[in-house]
């Protein structure tokens, strides 16, 4: 019976653990769907869209940012365009995404490359 009840009361005190790290998962979860999402919603855009934004900017870099409320998460996503060499050919896109949890700052980043011609797996094809 003490056995019972040692297990009992450590399944107890486990359970509040549990808890918080399953709402922690769920926050990185969500923030990577957010990541994602931005990234294939820069995809769609064409590469003169997004080189106008870049040229219309103040600086070198285009910023966007809008916030996105998930599950009780408020996720900043935050996107950057800018063009990775000189001629104007090549634009890195990045995605910030920062949430709090805990009262601790989080934050995810994912970028993409985008060409005049899309992205190419040329390299990786058995005919070249």
């Amino acid at each position: 019976m003490s056995i019972l009840g040692m297990v009992l009361l450590s399944c107890l005190i486990a359970l509040p653990e549990m808890r918080a790290l399953t709402y922690r998962s769920d926050g990185m979860r969500f923030a990577f769907a957010q990541l994602n999402a931005e990234i294939e919603s820069q995809r769609t855009r064409t590469f003169e869209q997004m080189a106008q934004d870049i040229e219309d900017a103040t600086g070198d870099i285009h910023h966007t940012s809008k916030s996105v409320t998930q599950n009780n998460f408020t996720y900043t996503v935050d996107t950057y365009h800018e063009f990775m060499d000189a001629s104007g050919k090549i634009i890195e896109t990045a995605v910030v995404v920062a949430w709090t949890f805990s009262g601790r700052d989080q934050e995810i980043t994912g970028k993409a490359i985008f060409t005049n011609d899309g992205l190419s797996d040329k390299k990786f094809a058995p005919t070249n």
